[in-house]
C-alpha cells in the first residue's frame, strides 16, 4: 500500500530557471457575429471575450440558438467575427 509518506518529495526547480510566461491558445477579445443590416440582423455571438490556456479543458454550455456553434467556428477559423479580435495559437 502506497501512502504520502512513500512517495519522494518533488524535486525543486534548478536554481536561477524561471519558466516562460504562458501565452493563451486562444484570445478573444468582444467577438461579434451578426448577419445582415438593421433590424432584420440576425445576431449570433454578442461581445464574447475569453482566453484558453494550452491544456486546458473548456466546455461551452447553454441553450440552442446561443450562439455554441458560431463560436465554434470562428474560434476553428470556419466563420470570422464581425467584430471583435481572436488570436489563437499566439
Amino acid at each position: 500500500m502506497n501512502t504520502t509518506s512513500d512517495l519522494a518529495p518533488p524535486r525543486p526547480a534548478p536554481a536561477g530557471r524561471v519558466d516562460p510566461p504562458t501565452r493563451p491558445l486562444v484570445d478573444a477579445c468582444d467577438l461579434t457575429r451578426r448577419w445582415g443590416r438593421g433590424s432584420s440582423a440576425t445576431l449570433g455571438v454578442d461581445g464574447v471575450s475569453l482566453s484558453i490556456d494550452p491544456g486546458a479543458f473548456v466546455a461551452v454550455v447553454g441553450p440552442s440558438g446561443s450562439g455554441k456553434s458560431t463560436l465554434g467556428a470562428i474560434v476553428a477559423g470556419i466563420d470570422r467575427p464581425t467584430t471583435g479580435s481572436l488570436v489563437v495559437g499566439g
